[in-house]
C-alpha cells in the first residue's frame, strides 16, 4: 500500500467521524443513532495529539488508519452499534442507508479491540468497509479498509493493518 502526504484538514477530515462529528444540517434515522465518539465527549482531539495515515490498496480499496494520544471508549461504540445495526443519513440530498455489524478480530497486542462491517447502499461506489477501534493503553487506534465497486474487503489484509498499526503503538507506548 502507498501512503499520500496529509495536512491538518485531511487529519481533521478523518477525525471527525471518530468523535461522532456531523456536517450542519445533516439528519439520521432512527434519530438516537446519530455518529457516536469513541473518545468521552464529541470534542474532536487537537490535530497535534494524532498521527493519520491513508493511502491505496491494492484492487479497488483504500485504507485510513489514525492514532490518537487519547484514551478511547471502545464500550460506546460498541453500544452504539448493537443498537444502531441500521442508519440512515440524510443531508437533504438522497439519504444514505448504512447497515453495521460487529464482526471478530484477533486483539493482538491491544487491551480492547472491536471490529465493524460498515455496507452503505451507495449505488455509485458500492462501497463497503471494515473498521478496527483498538485501546493500547492511553491511545486510540482507528483503521478502516474500504473496498469499493462491489469488491469484497481483504480480510487478511485488513487484519494485518490493524495488527501492525496497534503494534506500533504497543511498542512506543
Amino acid at each position: 500500500m502507498a501512503d499520500f502526504a496529509m495536512d491538518d484538514d485531511v487529519v481533521r477530515a478523518v477525525l471527525e467521524p471518530l468523535t461522532g462529528q456531523r456536517p450542519t444540517g445533516t439528519t439520521y434515522s432512527p434519530s438516537a443513532c446519530a455518529p457516536v465518539s469513541m473518545f468521552d465527549g464529541a470534542t474532536q482531539p487537537a490535530a497535534s495529539l494524532a498521527g493519520v495515515a491513508a493511502g491505496e490498496g491494492g484492487g479497488r480499496s483504500t485504507f485510513t488508519e489514525a492514532v490518537v494520544a487519547r484514551r478511547p471508549d471502545i464500550a460506546a461504540v460498541a453500544a452504539y452499534v448493537r443498537r444502531c445495526p441500521i442508519v440512515v443519513q440524510n443531508d437533504g440530498g438522497t439519504p444514505l442507508t448504512t447497515t453495521f455489524a460487529v464482526r471478530d478480530g484477533d486483539r493482538g497486542r491491544a487491551d480492547q479491540l472491536l471490529v465493524v462491517e460498515e455496507t452503505p447502499d451507495d449505488p455509485l461506489s458500492k462501497q463497503r468497509a471494515l473498521v478496527a477501534y483498538a485501546r493500547v493503553g492511553d491511545y486510540a487506534v482507528w483503521a478502516r479498509l474500504r473496498a469499493f465497486q462491489g469488491e469484497s474487503v481483504d480480510r487478511a489484509q485488513f487484519d494485518r493493518l490493524v495488527a501492525a498499526a496497534v503494534d506500533k503503538v504497543a511498542r512506543s507506548a
